[in-house]
């Protein structure tokens, strides 16, 4: 009986000692790793926070089309003025740099947001930019629209107010229908507007303080960009006159948001033309909250514009992350729109 006992009490001072060993070893790498997911918890809130609270600089980079990503010093998307600045506000235009869909020329890549955020390839990035509000157009027949409103994470906005101006070519000059709804127990309204094809169809939705406008192009218009007061017309495209119409999104008294559009002249910039693929129109001056513009061709079609906010923007594709990455979102304010502004970050190498 005793020699069993010798035997058990060996077997467990081996397996203690195994223990002890295989403890020994991965103690410092579980505090290695706790070290460094804290350093990449810091990084993300300091790229967040450089992001969304600093205007780069210049601070004007965003509706300055002369200046390219190489001319940039300091990156941030936070609108600026010489008078006020509101925290998590952001410059349409500077995030429109985010875009590929713009002229490669006023493309920010990611590769030189890395840079100038000063982590070099120690870490990478991914930002979202998502809607607070879903809204989907569908087309019921020639005059009348579904417009469908939910929330972000798919609810129905029930009692949204929603305005619609759709802009067109009639007898030679650019004329509008609008009308406006409110949603109901699924989300949905219908309205009807007069109108023709080519067009540019400007929904705006405000569910009880929280707004956004969408832009939808109808047939093949001509489409264009606006960077703060140019308009940016393809190189083949003719425009016919000198005169546009902007289009802004305008929150009165009563709580209600409108579209309202003013027109504006347009003059021929020909100091971009060796720099952009594109003809350049100086409009004179940018309307608070402008959203879109319209102007027409001289083979009487329609030239539209209209801000340009990405989905996502950062060099990975796809949804794929290492397995330790770090989420920050903050609600953020984009124009009229409000959207939430997602940051995810990794080491490149761990």
């Amino acid at each position: 009986m005793e020699t069993y006992e010798y035997i058990f009490a060996a077997v467990i001072i081996v397996a203690i000692l195994i223990a002890a060993s295989f403890l020994t070893s991965i103690t410092p790498q579980l505090y290695r790793s706790t070290s460094e997911i804290d350093q990449l918890k810091m990084a993300a809130q300091k790229i967040m926070v450089e992001i969304l609270l600093n205007p780069g600089y210049p601070p004007d980079w965003g509706k300055n089309i002369a200046i390219g990503a190489g001319d940039l010093s300091s990156f941030g998307l936070a609108a600026y003025t010489e008078f006020t600045r509101s925290a998590y506000f952001l410059d349409p235009d500077k995030v429109q740099r985010l875009s590929r869909d713009l002229p490669e020329q006023l493309y920010v890549p990611p590769s030189r947001l890395l840079k100038l955020l000063n982590i070099g390839f120690e870490y990478d990035i991914k930002i979202e930019f998502i809607p607070a509000l879903n809204v989907n157009i569908y087309r019921l027949n020639s005059n009348n629209i579904s417009v469908k409103v939910s929330s972000e994470h798919g609810m129905p906005a029930v009692n949204a107010n929603v305005t619609a101006k759709i802009f067109y070519v009639h007898d030679g000059e650019i004329v509008f229908s609008e009308g406006s709804g409110l949603t109901g127990s699924t989300g949905d309204c219908v309205i009807s507007l007069q109108h023709s094809t080519p067009a540019l169809l400007i929904v705006a939705v405000d569910h009880y303080g929280v707004q956004m406008v969408k832009a939808e192009y109808v047939g093949s218009p001509y489409i264009g960009y606006i960077i703060g007061n140019f308009l940016l017309v393809g190189s083949s495209i003719n425009v016919a006159g000198d005169r546009a119409r902007q289009v802004s999104a305008v929150k009165f008294s009563n709580g209600k948001l409108k579209l309202i559009d003013v027109g504006c002249s347009l003059k021929f910039h020909s100091d971009f033309s060796g720099r952009l693929s594109y003809k350049v129109y100086d409009m004179g001056f940018e309307e608070p909250y402008l959203v879109a513009a319209v102007t027409l061709a001289e083979d009487g079609g329609l030239i539209a514009a209209c801000k340009v906010i990405p989905d996502s923007y950062g060099s990975s594709s796809g949804d794929v992350y290492p397995p330790l990455a770090y989420m920050l979102e903050r609600s953020v304010k984009i124009g009229p729109s409000a959207y939430t502004f997602r940051l995810r970050v990794w080491k490149t190498s761990w």
